[in-house]
């Protein structure tokens, strides 16, 4: 368990500037998601909420799991 920890780790040394907007966007999605269920302000927009959200996850997922773990 500690060595893939620590392969996760190095893994994201090695984002770039837009990996790191692509995180934010995910995080930022996910909390929007999170408060739309205590508010029903941003309900026309979930469906668009939740596509940045599950896009943006998947492709940080993908690169610190596949791609730059493979070092």
């Amino acid at each position: 368990m500690t060595a893939w920890i620590q392969q996760i780790f190095n893994a994201t040394k090695r984002y770039t500037v837009w990996d790191f907007a692509l995180l934010k966007l995910c995080l930022i999605a996910m909390g929007i998601l999170i408060g739309m269920y205590f508010s029903s302000q941003l309900a026309s927009v979930t469906a668009l909420i939740w596509g940045a959200f599950l896009v943006s996850y998947a492709v940080i997922v993908y690169k610190t799991l596949v791609t730059y773990s493979r070092d």
